[in-house]
């Protein structure tokens, strides 16, 4: 009964999690930890022993919670930073096959981008393909240009091969798509070399961007959560 009972509160949070977020109190950007986003928008697909990959979804709240505490840069390249990014989110992609003595062979920006696919499914389950821009704004290209080498001094080997991607964030009509504080799900595809698919995906909304609450145990509440999972009471929306 009790694993019953926790599987029902489970899928009541997902039913609720819309409403939530919409309810919930976003944080001031100056109050996101730029490290917890990072954790939370980094993913790694199914791989086994013999492959590495890893996702890293970077959207313009990373940049705009990295200046909110920057104190060497101005402000005047700050805002012309944020004004050039705010149109996209960024996708660096790290993969590699490992050999049985543990040697990383990494795969090259042509490799990835072969098999990459970008899909969104939105709040209302509407699945649209996110194609990375032919044409890439040479500010864009400026700025990964100054990150890579920072990544690479913060990373090692690994850092230096990852491959970055610009994704558009907006549609047409000019609404946001991959909005990280609304409900919806970023599906990734890559490939192996020797054609073995591999999926994951990131849920929206973060859970870094709001305020969080807290379960009658004391224990912090995930941001979709309707109820608290172990006491079953309903959390202050």
């Amino acid at each position: 009964m009790k694993r019953i009972a926790i599987a029902v509160i489970m899928v009541t949070n997902i039913i609720v999690a819309i409403s939530v977020a919409e309810a919930l109190e976003r944080k001031h950007i100056s109050m996101i930890d730029s490290d917890q986003l990072t954790i939370e928008t980094q993913i790694s697909g199914p791989g086994g022993d013999e492959h590495f990959n890893l996702v890293w979804w970077i959207p313009i709240e990373f940049w705009q919670a990295i200046f909110a505490r920057d104190k060497t840069t101005s402000e005047f390249d700050k805002k012309n930073i944020i004004t050039a990014l705010n149109p996209y989110s960024l996708l660096a992609v790290c993969q590699a096959d490992i050999s049985s003595l543990g040697a990383f062979r990494f795969y090259n920006k042509d490799e990835i981008e072969k098999s990459l696919s970008v899909n969104f499914k939105d709040r209302n389950g509407n699945l649209s393909r996110v194609n990375p821009p032919k044409d890439i704004d040479p500010d864009i290209e400026v700025l990964i240009g100054i990150f890579k080498p920072i990544l690479s001094a913060a990373a090692g080997n690994m850092g230096q091969n990852f491959h970055f991607f610009v994704l558009k964030d907006y549609d047409s009509s000019g609404t946001r798509r991959m909005d990280p504080y609304s409900t919806g799900t970023i599906k990734f595809h890559l490939a192996k070399r020797s054609g073995e698919l591999i999926e994951t995906q990131l849920d929206f909304p973060l859970n870094s961007l709001y305020i969080p609450r807290r379960c009658p145990n004391g224990k912090e509440a995930h941001v979709t959560w309707r109820y608290c999972p172990w006491t079953g009471k309903k959390l202050e929306d």
